[in-house]
């Protein structure tokens, strides 16, 4: 039986519970769960959006890029 080499990690929104997941090879995270390197450099292929679902499924704190905006919208010109 081959070993996967991957898993899904996945993060529910804080506010608006939405459920968002990410798919990552798993010696990188361990790496990662372990804090043996930073999400930037163990997951460098993927977008800050996929790389912030693996750092709220590590901390249990995480807002979806919706709610990111409604507690930090950009500020306008």
């Amino acid at each position: 039986m081959p070993m996967n080499d991957t898993c899904i990690v996945q993060a529910v929104c804080s506010d608006c519970r939405a459920a968002c997941e990410v798919t990552v090879e798993n010696i990188p995270l361990a790496k990662f769960m372990l804090r043996e390197q930073t999400v930037q450099v163990l997951f460098h292929d993927l977008t800050p959006e996929e790389r912030d679902v693996i750092l709220g499924f590590r901390s249990g704190y995480y807002l979806c890029a919706e709610c990111w905006e409604k507690f930090d919208p950009e500020e306008e010109e």
